[in-house]
């Protein structure tokens, strides 16, 4: 190599080292600005993709989505439905014979208590039915705090989750002050989760927290905790890697006779980046 060619060389290192760290300059000078100019960027990407049939990614039909919309309140003649109406649901959605039913609604409190019997006895009967609940997160702090001795917060200590962490958990969120499903229902579910979202600071969501602190364990999200039952992924079998990855071991559709390690990747706090697959499609 002669001399001119290794001044060239030199010169592109330092420029693309300049321009790397006027990047990172940048970024910490003004992180919320050029922070979300990233994730627009990103937003468009995830956009080209969704409208260009060669990239397109192809829909998994394994969930279904059903929601209430004006027309069903029409049909049902009623503004509003009660937790009869939600029995009822569970009922018909158990006959067809599904893997899991997610609804995510926080019933905080007992309401009328023939419905709230009703909607308790379904669930049970069911098996398979998943609430959600909420806590307030935190992104910094020990877990040490006022004892709660509810009910609801014994549930939470019963099912919350013993996972392996590989790394410094203390940037994990920490939930605390939860909102939950109210304890008997709670108890004849299969399960809840948290419906926690982050919002970003245009007002966009684009991440989820799988997993956050709960006091000295770990709570999981309201679709994280279905979809490591239906994948038959039990919480001794999850690595939780901060700023890395979370790794489902060994994880198994139903009928799959043998498993494979699923690597989600995460940030310092447990977010997961959302894979935007596209618009609704009715």
């Amino acid at each position: 190599m002669n001399t001119n060619k290794r001044h060239h060389y030199a010169i592109t290192i330092l420029l693309l080292l300049g321009a790397f760290s006027a990047a990172r300059l940048c970024f910490w000078l003004l992180p919320e600005l050029f922070e979300t100019w990233d994730a627009k960027a990103i937003d468009r990407l995830f956009l080209f993709r969704s409208s260009t049939p060669r990239f397109q990614v192809a829909y998994d039909d394994t969930i279904v989505h059903v929601d209430i919309t004006d027309s069903t309140l029409k049909r049902l003649e009623t503004p509003y439905l009660d937790r009869s109406h939600y029995a009822r649901v569970i009922r018909n959605l158990s006959k067809m014979r599904v893997s899991a039913q997610m609804y995510d609604f926080i019933f905080a409190a007992p309401s009328d208590p023939a419905q709230d019997e009703a909607l308790i006895h379904a669930t049970k009967n069911a098996a398979n039915v998943y609430f959600g609940m909420a806590f307030e997160l935190k992104q910094e702090g020990n877990d040490k705090g006022k004892r709660d001795r509810s009910e609801g917060a014994s549930y939470l200590d019963k099912t919350a989750w013993n996972v392996t962490v590989d790394g410094n958990p203390h940037l994990i969120y920490r939930g605390v002050d939860p909102l939950m499903t109210f304890p008997k229902l709670a108890a004849a579910s299969r399960g809840l989760g948290f419906l926690n979202l982050n919002t970003d600071p245009d007002g966009v969501n684009r991440r989820m927290p799988l997993l956050v602190r709960y006091k000295a364990t770990y709570y999981p999200s309201f679709s994280f905790r279905v979809i490591c039952d239906y994948l038959r992924v039990p919480p001794e079998e999850i690595l939780v890697t901060p700023g890395i990855s979370i790794a489902l071991k060994n994880a198994r559709r139903p009928a799959a006779s043998s498993g494979h390690d699923i690597i989600i990747p995460i940030d310092q706090h447990g977010n997961m980046l959302i894979n935007f697959i596209g618009p609704w499609v009715e």
